[in-house]
């Protein structure tokens, strides 16, 4: 199964970003999988995600194969194409 979503987080996948799409992969027992530009890297691997080099804008295909691949496209194509909150802090009332 795989699907194309285009990065909206506006830095990118660096590490804060990049950590929960890890956390969020290694909670699946399929295999999974982000391509960029004909390379694919292990979803499951920070070193793997930051390596791709992900940018706010790129379109990134997420392939997931095994038990529980349509659950893990949905986790992780969500968290993809969603602007991830760069400064929670900033959401914080007085």
């Amino acid at each position: 199964m795989q699907k194309q979503f285009v990065i909206q987080n506006l830095l990118g996948l660096h590490v804060r970003p990049a950590k929960a799409v890890v956390a969020s992969a290694s909670q699946f027992n399929c295999t999974i999988q982000i391509e960029k530009e004909g390379v694919q890297f292990n979803a499951k691997s920070l070193v793997g995600v930051l390596s791709a080099g992900i940018k706010f804008g790129d379109t990134v295909t997420l392939i997931a194969e095994g038990e529980g691949e349509a659950e893990a496209m949905k986790t992780i194509g969500d968290l993809l194409a969603s602007p991830i909150e760069e400064n929670p802090a900033k959401k914080v009332q007085p």
